[in-house]
């Protein structure tokens, strides 16, 4: 599930109503990094990331090892929070 536009993220609330009728696994697809992902990660079971994590978070920029490292430990947080 993505939000209204490319980078963009969904609504919590509308993932967790997303997820409620699904009938299958959802993925977040867009607008997912470090601020929102605990939050989206509650309803999602995973995200498709790119720009976030990119040094600077620009797309042309290449991949910041920081960012990813972070991001992952906030993935970690998420499961363990299931």
């Amino acid at each position: 599930m993505t939000g209204r536009a490319t980078g963009s993220a969904p609504a919590p609330e509308a993932l967790a109503e997303a997820a409620a009728a699904a009938h299958a696994p959802l993925l977040v697809g867009s607008g997912l990094d470090r601020s929102n992902a605990l939050a989206l990660l509650e309803h999602a079971r995973g995200a498709i990331v790119g720009t976030a994590l990119k040094r600077g978070g620009r797309v042309e920029a290449p991949v910041d090892e920081a960012r990813v490292r972070a991001l992952a430990e906030l993935f970690r947080a998420a499961r363990r929070a299931r």
